[in-house]
């Protein structure tokens, strides 16, 4: 469906009352993974072929790396490795903090890059997650530009 550029999406988790966190329907339908702020990079493979690694450039998703200073009784998550493989089907995964410098070599591929909108935003002022990780999207094309 997108066989010219390549899709971003992001977990913004939502609110869904009583405490409880709602991940983003879209970023839970692909990957089956409920990991606030993870991210996931689809790359057709007619795009990837443009890049002198292809195993680089496949679909990859980003999570959190483990960190040894959270509890026991925090909940369980999904980190880079194996394990995630496993788990999602996606051949790679990556540490979260690489994200935005994984977007920016995005542009040695594609000059297509689709993102989904909310349509949540009130005002400028107050934009949606989804908006808003479009607008940091935009800042990394600028400077890579």
């Amino acid at each position: 469906m997108i066989p010219d550029g390549v899709a971003i999406i992001t977990n913004n988790v939502t609110q869904a009352g009583f405490g409880r966190t709602r991940p983003n329907s879209d970023f839970y339908y692909l990957t089956g993974v409920d990991v606030p702020d993870a991210k996931l990079i689809l790359v057709p493979e007619k795009v990837a072929r443009k890049a002198p690694d292809l195993e680089y450039w496949k679909t990859t998703i980003y999570l959190p790396s483990r960190d040894p200073r959270r509890g026991v009784w925090d909940d369980i998550r999904l980190f880079p490795g194996e394990e995630a493989r496993k788990e999602t089907g996606i051949d790679n995964s990556a540490d979260l903090n690489t994200f935005y410098s994984a977007v920016g070599r995005l542009l040695h591929l594609t000059d297509t890059l689709y993102l989904p909108l909310g349509t949540s935003s009130v005002s400028p002022q107050n934009l949606s997650p989804e908006l808003l990780f479009a607008e940091n999207i935009k800042k990394i094309i600028r400077e890579e530009k």
